[in-house]
């Protein structure tokens, strides 16, 4: 459940969880890479609004951000699907780095 609506659940789930240290685990690893694909999305989507003011380069530069967006979404999605399977199979599935960067914050 930690996964099921990304960033959110994980917030929730740390939270209130005290004592599994496999759902605070995934807890955290949710907030660690949903917050981050967040927080990568919200500054692709300024820096597009920026570039939409300047003529020509600017339009082609939002092109490319609109193609790394969509890339991250598609990442994040897959992601997602993986993560949410492996925790239904009971199965503590480790994201590189950020996995790394949750267990940090696991007691």
């Amino acid at each position: 459940l930690c996964y099921i609506a990304g960033w959110v659940t994980g917030i929730v789930f740390y939270i209130i969880e005290k004592d599994n240290r496999n759902v605070k685990f995934s807890a955290m690893q949710s907030i660690v890479v949903f917050g981050g694909l967040t927080a990568l999305m919200i500054v692709i989507s300024i820096l597009s609004m920026i570039l939409g003011y300047i003529p020509v380069v600017g339009h082609i530069l939002g092109i490319l951000l609109w193609i790394v967006s969509s890339l991250c979404g598609l990442g994040g999605f897959v992601l997602w699907i993986i993560l949410v399977v492996k925790s239904l199979q009971g199965e503590v599935y480790k994201v590189p780095f950020a996995g790394e960067m949750a267990e940090k914050y696991v007691k």
